[in-house]
C-alpha cells in the first residue's frame, strides 16, 4: 500500500483573490480563518466554519466497493510512522474515526472594536510607581455565526460521515468571503453547503451570511437547520455576564438578542439575529455537484486579470459557483422556531429536502457597544438596525458594500504586473489594513488586526511609524482618527509621566487600547514613542495638508511630549545626553543614548519649534493659551532649541557606522549565521533576555529604521555602510526587518536584495512566514511592504517641500502603478521598462497643479487629468549650452498693458483738473522704457504741468514728486495683478518643465522694481527658475540694464555657467547692443514684431514655446557652430535628456518659425 502524506491545505493567491482548495489540517486551521477572516474596523470575524465541528476526517484513496465512496482504508504518515486506516467504526450509533484526528482546534471568535476587558495584576513590590498595575485586552463576543444541519437527523460533521472536499475564497475586490464544501454521511446522502459572509464597510455595525443547501440521494428527507447565538466562551471565560435575553418570531422571520457586559472594564455589547430561511425548486437539474470530488485535487483555474488603478472595478469579478443554476423559482418561508438555552439563542427551521429542493439561510447580525448607554437604548437601536438591514435584504446590503469597496480600491489599488502571487499579496495585505480600523478616534488600532487575539488587540509604536503614514496617503479620514486618538489620550500620556516623577509632560504608553498603559517589558522607559507619535503627525501634516489638526490638540501634543525631553535629558560636556530609556529594538534593553530616541527627539524638538514659530506669529493670543496649557515657557522653548542642536549623537569612525546605543559596539560578537542553523525559534524563546542583552544582535535594527524614517538626513553612503554592518547582526525575528532591508536596498541601487525582501515582507501573512498568523495579521509589515514599494522602489522623498521620485523596477515585476498623496494632492504613477508616467488625479479645491521632482532634480509640474511621461533610462546625449535666461517680459504675456493701464489710471488722477488722456503713443514714447522719472516731466513740460521734485524713495503715493507718483502707480498695478492675475505665454511652463527635466539651468531678470514681487505672485514660476534678478539688485551690484546685458551676464554666473553657453530669451531686442547679445550663444525673440537684426549668434524669433524643445534648441546651436566652425562654443556637455515632449527637427522648427542665422 502508498503512503500518503498528511493532508495540507493549499492556498493560492491570485491577483484579486485568496483560494483555498481543500481541506485544512493540523496548524494550518487557525492560520487559514485569519487569512479568509472579514473586518470593517468595528466587527471582525475570523473565517471559522459556520458548523459547530471544525475537525474533518480525511479519506484519501480509492473507492470503497461497499459504498461507492472513496476507500476508508490507506496507509497516511503521521510523525514518522504508518498508520493503518479503516471503515470507521460504530460506537453507540455513532461512527467514531480511529484513523486521523486533527489535534489543532479552531481558533473561533467574533470580535468588536472597543469590547474589552480588564483586569489587575499582581506585583510581589510593595510599589507600583512607573509599573502597570492593570492591563486591557479585546475579548470575543457573543458568536453569533453558528449554524448546525441535520438531515435525517444524522448531523453534519465528521464523526457522522465525511466532508470531502471544500473551496473557499475570499474576494479581494469585494472583501467577501465564500465557501464550498461536500459532505456525505455514511449512509450514501450528499450535501454541498455554499456559504457567503460579508461584513458591512457602509453599516459598521452589521455583518450577514447566506447560507445556502443542496443534496444528492434524497428525496423528501427531514433536514433541520439549526442557527445559533453562543455565549458560552465569554461566560465560562469569566470575561463578561449576561444580561438579558430576548427572542421574537413570526411565520417568516425570527428575531434574538443577547445583551452582555464585561465584569471589570463595564462594557455594554448588543448582539441582534434577525434571520430568514426559504425553501424553493429548481427546474434544472442542480449541479452543485459536478466534478465536487476532484475539486481539492485539479488545478483549480484562478483569475489572474490584473487590473491597473485607472480601470474601473466591476461590482462582480467573482468566477466561484455561489447557486445551483435556477431557470425558474418559487419559493416558500420556513416557520422559525426561537427558543433561548443554557448557552444563548436558538433558531430551528424544520423542513423537507429532494435533489432539486434548495434551502437558503439569510442571517443578518448587529452588534452594537456602548459605555454609557443605558440597556433599554441600546436595545431599541441594536434592534432597529439589525430589523433595518434585514427589511432591505441581500442584494441592497451587498451592492452598497461593494459601492465602498469599489471608492476604496479607486485610490488604494496597487498593480504589480510580473508575479501574480505579489500582487495578490499586497492586495490582500492593504485589505486587512483597511479592515482593522473604523475611522473612530474613540479606540485604538489593534496592531495585528481585530480578527485575532495576538497583542490582545493592543496598539504598538508600529501603528505610528508606519501606518498612520500609509494611511495618510490612501485614507487621511482614518490617519486623521489615528491621531485624534493620540489627542484625546493625551491626558493618560500625563499620567504616566507623573507616575515617573516628571513634573511636567507626557509620555506614551509603549502598549495601549484605551490609552491608558499597558504592561511591557520595560514599563514607561519608551521616549521613543513620544518621538513616532509627532513624526507621524509630522507626516499627516505635509502628506494631507491638513493643519487644522494642529489648532485642534495636535500642537498642544507635539509641546507637551516634547517637553519630556528635557526633563529626562541631561547635558554633559555641552551636550545633550537621553538615558537610561530603550528603542523599538527589544534585544538592547535599557541603555544610554539610544540612537534611533535621540534621531527622532532631534527631529520632534526641531518641528516643534517650527511649529512654536508659527503660533507665536499668527495667533499670539492663542499661543499664549497654549503655553500655559502645556506648562511651559519661553524659556522651555529656548532649552529645547539649544537641546536639537547639541544632541548627542554617536559615530564609531573604526566602522563608520552609527552605533545603537553607547554600549553596542563593546558587547561580544554573535553568529547569527550558526544559532539559526541550530533553531528556528526567535531568540528570545531560546535564550534569556540578559544573554541577549549582552551581545550584537538586532530584534529591529532601529539604526536602520531611523534612515527609513528619515531618509533626508542621511547620505548613500551612510545607509550603505550601515545596512552592511547590520543586516548580519539583525536575528529577523521581527519580519518587519524585511521591509526596513527592502526601502533601504531600493536606495543604494541593490535592486536583487531589496526584492528579495520586499517579496518575503508582502508574503509574511499569506504564507506564515513567522509561524503566527494564526494569532492575527501583521499590519505594520503589511503597511512598510507598501512603503517598500513606494519609498524604496519608486524613489519617493519629499525635499524641501517637494515631491521627489527616483524609481526603479523590481527583479521580475515589468511594471507598477500606486497612488501618493502630498499637500492634499493624489498622485498617480505608473513605472514601466521604459517610461515613468505621472498624473494628477485629485486635488484639494482651487488647486490645479502641483510641482514634482524626477531622478536627478527634473522637476515636471503636473496639471490635474494631464499625465505627463519620461523616460525610466535616459539618452545620454551632448548639447552645446548649459542654461536658459528668460526676461521676464518674455514669460508673462502682454505686461506692458498692465502697465499702461497703471499709469493711464495713476496719471489721469493727477491731471484731474485738466482734460488729459494718456494715449498709448505718449505711453511707449515716455513711459515703456524703464525710466519713468525722465518721461513723466516730458509730459509735464508737453502739458504745461510743473515739474515734480524728485523727492525720496520712501515717498507714499500722497507725496507731490516722482517717488510720490510710481508709487501710486505701482500700488494700482499692483492691485490690478492680484485681481485680473497674469497671463503667460502659450506653452511657458511646460517648456520651462523640460528645461528643468533636461538638467538645464533656468534664469529670470527683470529690469522692474516689481519683478521679485511678480514672481512671489505665481508659485508656478518662482518654483520653475534657479536664479532671478530685478531692478532692485541691479541698482545694489550696479548693473546695466541697456543697451548692455550685465543682468544676463551676472545671472548666468551665479549658476555657474558662462555666458557663450547660455541661452538668452527677449520680449524684443530693441535698445540692446550688437556686441552685447553676440556674447550668448543664441537669441530667441519672442516680440510681437520682432525687428530685423544680423547677429553672428543663432537667433530664432517666435511667440511660442509650445513646441521648442531641448533637443531643437541643440540642433539649432549645432548647425550653426558647425558652420562657424565651432569658434565660439567651447566644450560640448554630456547630459541626460528625458523625451517627455515630442520633438520638432530644426527643419520642422523652420516652418513655424522665422530662423535666422
Amino acid at each position: 500500500m502508498s503512503t500518503v502524506d498528511k493532508p495540507r491545505s493549499k492556498i493560492q493567491c491570485g491577483s484579486w483573490e485568496l483560494r483555498e482548495t481543500s481541506l485544512a489540517a493540523g496548524e494550518e486551521i487557525p492560520v487559514n480563518e485569519t487569512l479568509f477572516s472579514l473586518s470593517n474596523g468595528v466587527i471582525g470575524l475570523r473565517g471559522f466554519t459556520e458548523e459547530s465541528e471544525h475537525v474533518f476526517n480525511y479519506y484519501p484513496g480509492g473507492t470503497d466497493s461497499t459504498t461507492g465512496c472513496e476507500s476508508r482504508s490507506s496507509n497516511i504518515s503521521n510523525g514518522g510512522r504508518s498508520t493503518k486506516t479503516s471503515h470507521p467504526a460504530k460506537v453507540d450509533n455513532v461512527y467514531v474515526d480511529s484513523e486521523l484526528r486533527i489535534p489543532e482546534k479552531s481558533l473561533r471568535g467574533t470580535f468588536f472594536a472597543g469590547f474589552y476587558e480588564r483586569r489587575l495584576l499582581n506585583r510581589s513590590r510593595i510599589f507600583s510607581v512607573g509599573l502597570c498595575t492593570k492591563e486591557c485586552f479585546l475579548v470575543k463576543a457573543p458568536d453569533a455565526f453558528c449554524i448546525d444541519v441535520f438531515i435525517a437527523g444524522e448531523h453534519v460533521n465528521s464523526s457522522s460521515g465525511r466532508f470531502f472536499s471544500q473551496t473557499r475564497k475570499l474576494d479581494l475586490r469585494t472583501g467577501e468571503m465564500r465557501r464550498r464544501v461536500l459532505w456525505e454521511s455514511h449512509s450514501g446522502k450528499e450535501l454541498a453547503i455554499e456559504c457567503t459572509r460579508i461584513v458591512s464597510s457602509v453599516r459598521k455595525n452589521i455583518a450577514a451570511v447566506k447560507y445556502t443547501i443542496t443534496a444528492r440521494n434524497v428525496n423528501n428527507t427531514d433536514i433541520r437547520i439549526v442557527s445559533r447565538t453562543d455565549t458560552s466562551d465569554g461566560r465560562m471565560g469569566g470575561f463578561y455576564d449576561v444580561e438579558n435575553v430576548f427572542t421574537s418570531s413570526d411565520i417568516q422571520e425570527a428575531t434574538s438578542g443577547v445583551f452582555v457586559r464585561t465584569r471589570n472594564s463595564c462594557r455594554h455589547l448588543g448582539v441582534v439575529v434577525a434571520e430568514r430561511c426559504s425553501s424553493f425548486q429548481s427546474v434544472e437539474q442542480n449541479r452543485s455537484f459536478e466534478g465536487a470530488v476532484s475539486l481539492d485535487k485539479s488545478n483549480t483555474s484562478i483569475n489572474e486579470e490584473s487590473t491597473h488603478l485607472s480601470t474601473p472595478l466591476a461590482n462582480n469579478s467573482s468566477n466561484f459557483p455561489l447557486s445551483p443554476v435556477v431557470t425558474a423559482r418559487s419559493t416558500t418561508f420556513l416557520s422559525p422556531k426561537c427558543v433561548e438555552v443554557d448557552s444563548g439563542v436558538e433558531t430551528t427551521f424544520t423542513s423537507c429536502i429532494s435533489e432539486k429542493t434548495c434551502i437558503e439561510l439569510e442571517k443578518y447580525v448587529g452588534l452594537f457597544g456602548d459605555e454609557s448607554a443605558q440597556q433599554e437604548d441600546l436595545t431599541d437601536l441594536a434592534l432597529q438596525k439589525t430589523r433595518m438591514a434585514a427589511k432591505d435584504g441581500w442584494v441592497v446590503l451587498v451592492e452598497e458594500h461593494r459601492r465602498k469597496m469599489n471608492a476604496f480600491w479607486s485610490v488604494a489599488n496597487v498593480h504589480l504586473k510580473g508575479i501574480a502571487s505579489l500582487q495578490g499579496a499586497i492586495r490582500f495585505n492593504m485589505l486587512e489594513l483597511k479592515a482593522a480600523y473604523n475611522r473612530s478616534s474613540c479606540f485604538a488600532y489593534p496592531t495585528h488586526g481585530l480578527t485575532g487575539e495576538m497583542l490582545g488587540g493592543l496598539q504598538q509604536w508600529e501603528v505610528d511609524a508606519f501606518i498612520t503614514p500609509y494611511m495618510s496617503h490612501i485614507h487621511p479620514e482614518s490617519a486623521s482618527a489615528l491621531l485624534r486618538f493620540r489627542i484625546k489620550t493625551l491626558n493618560y500620556a500625563k499620567e504616566i509621566a507623573a507616575d515617573l516623577d516628571l513634573p511636567r509632560g507626557a509620555l506614551w504608553p509603549h502598549r495601549t487600547l484605551d490609552g491608558s498603559d499597558n504592561p511591557s517589558t520595560h514599563c514607561a522607559a519608551f521616549l521613543f514613542m513620544n518621538t513616532v507619535v509627532a513624526y507621524a503627525l509630522h507626516q499627516y501634516v505635509i502628506i494631507t495638508n491638513d493643519n487644522n489638526i494642529l489648532l485642534e490638540g495636535g500642537a498642544e501634543l507635539l509641546l507637551t511630549t516634547a517637553l519630556v525631553y528635557i526633563e529626562w535629558g541631561t547635558w554633559d560636556g555641552g551636550v545633550f545626553h537621553i538615558r537610561s530609556v530603550s528603542g523599538p529594538d527589544i534585544y538592547n534593553g535599557v541603555v544610554d543614548n539610544n540612537f534611533f530616541t535621540n534621531v527622532m527627539a532631534q527631529h520632534h524638538l526641531r518641528w516643534t519649534l517650527q511649529i512654536a514659530g508659527s503660533l507665536r506669529e499668527n495667533n499670539p493670543d492663542q499661543w499664549a493659551q497654549l503655553l500655559a496649557k502645556c506648562n511651559m515657557t519661553e524659556e522651555d522653548l529656548t532649552h529645547m532649541e539649544k537641546a536639537a542642536q547639541q544632541m548627542f549623537l554617536l559615530f564609531d569612525g573604526k566602522h563608520r557606522v552609527y552605533p545603537v546605543d553607547q554600549a553596542f559596539m563593546s558587547k561580544k560578537k554573535w553568529n547569527l549565521h550558526d544559532l539559526r542553523d541550530k533553531t528556528k525559534k526567535n531568540l528570545i524563546a531560546e535564550f534569556h533576555p540578559n544573554v541577549i542583552y549582552r551581545h550584537q544582535v538586532c530584534h529591529i535594527p532601529d539604526v536602520l529604521l531611523v534612515m527609513t524614517m528619515l531618509p533626508t538626513k542621511f547620505t548613500m553612503d551612510e545607509v550603505k555602510t550601515n545596512l552592511h554592518f547590520y543586516e548580519p547582526k539583525t536575528a529577523v525575528d521581527s519580519p518587519l526587518c524585511h521591509a526596513i532591508f527592502a526601502i533601504l536596498y531600493a536606495a543604494i541601487g541593490q535592486t536583487d536584495e531589496a526584492t528579495k525582501h520586499f517579496r518575503r515582507g508582502l508574503l509574511v501573512d499569506v504564507q506564515n512566514s513567522a509561524g503566527n498568523t494564526g494569532g492575527g495579521f501583521h499590519l505594520s509589515t503589511a503597511a512598510a511592504s507598501w512603503q517598500a514599494l513606494v519609498h524604496g522602489f519608486g524613489g519617493m522623498r519629499v525635499l524641501h517641500g517637494v515631491l521627489h521620485f527616483n524609481p526603479t523596477l523590481p527583479d521580475n515585476i515589468t511594471e507598477y502603478e500606486f497612488n501618493a498623496r502630498h499637500r492634499g494632492c493624489l498622485v498617480r504613477v505608473s513605472v514601466t521598462q521604459k517610461l515613468v508616467i505621472y498624473n494628477l488625479v485629485d486635488s484639494p479645491r482651487g488647486v490645479e497643479q502641483l510641482l514634482i521632482s524626477h531622478k536627478q532634480g527634473q522637476r515636471i509640474l503636473l496639471q490635474k487629468d494631464k499625465p505627463e511621461s519620461v523616460r525610466l533610462f535616459h539618452d545620454a546625449r551632448v548639447l552645446d549650452f548649459d542654461a536658459i535666461i528668460f526676461e521676464l517680459d518674455s514669460i508673462v504675456d502682454n505686461i506692458e498693458s498692465i502697465h499702461y493701464c497703471a499709469w493711464k489710471e495713476t496719471l489721469e488722477e493727477y491731471f484731474k483738473m485738466t482734460e488729459f488722456t494718456l494715449t498709448k503713443e505718449l505711453y511707449l514714447a515716455y513711459l515703456s522704457h524703464g525710466k519713468p522719472f525722465a518721461g513723466l516731466n516730458e509730459i509735464f513740460k508737453k502739458y504745461n504741468k510743473p515739474v515734480l521734485p524728485t523727492g525720496d524713495n520712501d515717498d507714499g503715493e500722497e507725496t507731490k514728486t516722482l517717488y510720490g507718483l510710481c508709487q501710486a502707480k505701482l500700488e494700482k498695478f499692483r492691485a490690478k495683478v492680484k485681481r485680473d492675475g497674469l497671463k503667460f505665454r502659450e506653452g511657458a511652463f511646460k517648456f520651462l518643465s523640460h528645461l528643468r527635466q533636461s538638467d538645464i539651468c533656468v534664469g529670470c531678470v527683470s529690469g522692474s522694481r516689481n519683478g521679485k514681487w511678480l514672481v512671489k505672485e505665481s508659485p508656478q514660476l518662482n518654483m520653475s527658475v534657479d536664479k532671478f534678478l530685478d531692478n532692485l539688485d541691479g541698482e545694489e551690484m550696479m548693473l546695466r540694464w541697456r543697451p548692455e546685458t550685465d543682468y544676463f551676464s551676472f545671472c548666468s554666473r551665479s549658476m555657474d555657467c558662462s555666458s557663450k553657453r547660455t541661452i538668452i530669451v527677449l520680449d524684443g531686442i530693441d535698445g540692446f547692443s550688437k556686441s552685447a547679445l553676440e556674447k550668448f550663444c543664441m537669441v530667441i525673440d519672442v516680440s510681437e514684431n520682432p525687428a530685423e537684426y544680423n547677429l553672428s549668434v543663432p537667433t530664432l524669433k517666435t511667440q511660442s514655446f509650445k513646441d521648442i524643445t531641448v533637443t531643437t534648441l541643440d540642433e539649432i546651436t549645432t548647425s550653426e557652430l558647425t558652420r562657424l566652425g565651432n569658434s565660439a562654443g567651447g566644450l560640448k556637455r554630456k547630459i541626460t535628456v528625458p523625451d517627455s515632449f515630442n520633438s520638432a527637427s530644426a527643419g520642422d522648427l523652420a516652418e513655424s518659425f522665422s530662423l535666422a542665422t
